[in-house]
C-alpha cells in the first residue's frame, strides 16, 4: 500500500503522526508535499509538488498511475478533482476530513453521489458515516486517531488562557457564553487576511494569533473551546487537545453528540450545562486525574482493528500489499 497526502497542509502533522501510530501497518511509501509532514519511523518521501490546484491534481494522478497495482490511500484529497484520479487507479481509499457535504450542500452532494460511488471512503465520525451511507456511498467507519505523546512533558491548567478555532467558528456561540468566560483571554487563530472572524465582547480578551502552539510561553491552555457546529464535520482540535491532555469545552449541542460518539467515555465540558464562570472552573478541575495516555492506547487499538478488517475486505481477504 502507498499513502498520499494530496493536500499536505502543514497543520496536519499531528494528525498524520496519529494515523500511522494508530494503524500500525507497514506501507510501501508515504508521499507528502510539505517537508513539515515528514515523519520519522515511517517510510516517508517528500516530493516538491506544484501549488496550483490543477497541477497538484495532475501530479497526484501520475503517482497513482505509477503505483496502480497497489492499494492507494489518499490521506487527504481534493473533492473537486478526485474523479479525475479515480480514472487512473481502481484500488483507491480516501480518508474523510471536511470533505463530506452538509445537509444543505445539495450541489456537492449531487457531485459526490454521481462520481464518488466506487471509491472506498473512511469516515472519522459516526454522523459523517451516516451521511455518506445515506448518499449511497461505499463508506466504512474508522474513527479519529489520536497522537500518543509523552504526557510527562504536558502541562495543564497553568495559564488562564483559552483557545478557540476561528475557521468555521460560530461567533454567536462565543457571544452566548461570554458571561461564563468573563475575565479570561481567548486566543483566536487569524484568517488568511490577518484578521479574526469574531469581534471583541465584554469581559473577555480576544487575542488573534497566526498559529496555535500547545506549548504556549505563558503556560498550557486552560481549555480549548470547540465552536464548530456540526455532527458531520468534527475538529482537529479534538485530537490535539486529547493528545496534549488539555480539557475540552464544547459550545454546540450537535458537536457534543459528535464528540461522545467519536470519543466515548472521554471527559469534556458541555458549556450549555453551566451558568457561570465558577461552574466552569469546577468542571475543568474535575478533568484532573484522568488517564489520557491509557485512553489513547485503547482508542487507537480499536482504530487499528477496524483498519485491518477494512484492508482484508478490500483485498478479498488477501494480505496487505
Amino acid at each position: 500500500m502507498i499513502v498520499i497526502d494530496w493536500i499536505s497542509t502543514p497543520d496536519h502533522c499531528n494528525f498524520n503522526r496519529a494515523f500511522f501510530g494508530a494503524i500500525n501497518h507497514k506501507v510501501a511509501n508515504f508521499f507528502v508535499f510539505s517537508e513539515k509532514l515528514v515523519i520519522p519511523g515511517v517510510k516517508c518521501e517528500f516530493l516538491a509538488a506544484p501549488e496550483s490546484r490543477l497541477r497538484r491534481a495532475l501530479f497526484v494522478i501520475r503517482l497513482i498511475s505509477a503505483h496502480r497495482d497497489l492499494n492507494i490511500l489518499l490521506l487527504t484529497y481534493d473533492p473537486l478533482l478526485l474523479p479525475l484520479a479515480l480514472l487512473f487507479g481502481h484500488q483507491i481509499i480516501v480518508f474523510e476530513h471536511n470533505t463530506t457535504p452538509e445537509q444543505d450542500s445539495w450541489l456537492k452532494e449531487l457531485w459526490q453521489r454521481v462520481l464518488f460511488r466506487k471509491v472506498c471512503r473512511l469516515a472519522q465520525f459516526r454522523g459523517q458515516y451516516e451521511r455518506l451511507d445515506a448518499m449511497g456511498q461505499r463508506v466504512t467507519y474508522i474513527g479519529s486517531p489520536l497522537n500518543q505523546i509523552d504526557m510527562k512533558s504536558s502541562f495543564r491548567n497553568i495559564s488562564n488562557i483559552y483557545v478557540a478555532p476561528s475557521y468555521r467558528a460560530n461567533a454567536e456561540l462565543i457571544y452566548k457564553y461570554a458571561n461564563i468566560l468573563a475575565g479570561s483571554e481567548v486566543l483566536v487563530k487569524e484568517l488568511p487576511d490577518g484578521k479574526s472572524n469574531i469581534e471583541p465582547f465584554s469581559g473577555v480578551k480576544l487575542s488573534p494569533v497566526k498559529r496555535i502552539d500547545f506549548q504556549h510561553p505563558k503556560g498550557s491552555f486552560k481549555a480549548i473551546l470547540i465552536t464548530v457546529d456540526s455532527r458531520i464535520r468534527g475538529s482537529g482540535w479534538f485530537n490535539d487537545a486529547i493528545s496534549n491532555n488539555v480539557p475540552i469545552v464544547i459550545l454546540s449541542e450537535k458537536t457534543c453528540l459528535l464528540f461522545q460518539e467519536t470519543f466515548p467515555d472521554y471527559p469534556f465540558v458541555d458549556i450549555s450545562n453551566l451558568s457561570n464562570s465558577n461552574e466552569l472552573e469546577k468542571a475543568l478541575k474535575d478533568f484532573e486525574g484522568f488517564n489520557g495516555s491509557n485512553y489513547i492506547s485503547k482508542h487507537n487499538n480499536m482504530i487499528e482493528e477496524r483498519f485491518s478488517r477494512l484492508i482484508l475486505d478490500f483485498n478479498g481477504v488477501k494480505e496487505l500489499n
